[in-house]
């Protein structure tokens, strides 16, 4: 283990806090690659540890880290102090504006030329607006009176054709009842027919029937003659 880093170790090569090495512990602490744990201290794998967070070897790096973090301070107090002059001008056009408002309204409003144009913007705006409202409302009374006539129109077709449906519906009720009266004619007439027919049937069998007897008697007559 002589190879290995302790947290300490390995934060100070790294230059980064306890932390951050603690963190790197926990998030490989189930590989025995990158940790190894002996009598109650953590151990670090130098050369997997150093992938992630690269060593300083001299005091070269060190200076050049350092150099780093000075140049980024200086940055940052170039920003600020950019950020303080803009403030001022910032500060400074306010004061003038505020300026420029007390003169104006020190000032007499009707001798201002913006006044006027303020005025003449005002009118403008009113004219168009009125405009613009009796345009609207002249559209929606001419939309209204569009609906108002296609609902006349509609609802005339629509009872001229619930008048046409009454009468389809009259001339129907007509006709059935008229075929009703004609089946039931049929029917009636088709009985008569039957029971004349069949009273016709009979007594033509009853006549048959008497000319045969008769013929009979006739032969019977005949024979006893000849004999």
């Amino acid at each position: 283990m002589k190879d290995w880093l302790t947290i300490k170790e390995a934060s100070i090569k790294a230059d980064i806090s306890n932390m951050t090495v603690r963190r790197w512990i926990t998030k490989h602490k189930n590989d025995k690659n990158y940790i190894d744990y002996q009598k109650g201290i953590y151990y670090v794998n130098p050369e997997l540890f150093s992938k992630d967070y690269r060593f300083i070897q001299n005091n070269t790096d060190f200076n050049k880290s350092k150099n780093t973090f000075n140049q980024n301070y200086t940055k940052a107090k170039t920003d600020e102090q950019a950020e303080d002059r803009e403030k001022l001008a910032l500060m400074t056009i306010s004061k003038q504006a505020n300026d420029m408002t007390q003169a104006l309204f020190n000032r007499p409003f009707y001798r201002l030329p913006v006044f006027w144009v303020s005025i003449t913007s005002i009118l403008i705006i009113i004219i168009l607006g009125s405009l613009g409202y009796v345009y609207r409302a002249e559209l929606l009374g001419n939309h209204q009176r569009e609906l108002k006539s296609l609902s006349s129109s509609y609802e005339k077709e629509v009872k001229t054709l619930n008048k046409n449906v009454n009468s389809l519906n009259n001339q129907l009720n007509n006709t059935k009842e008229t075929y009703t009266i004609l089946i039931d004619n049929l029917q009636k007439t088709h009985t008569k027919l039957n029971t004349t027919q069949e009273g016709t049937i009979t007594q033509q069998e009853a006549e048959i029937n008497r000319l045969r007897f008769e013929l009979k008697s006739i032969n019977k007559q005949t024979k006893t003659d000849t004999e």
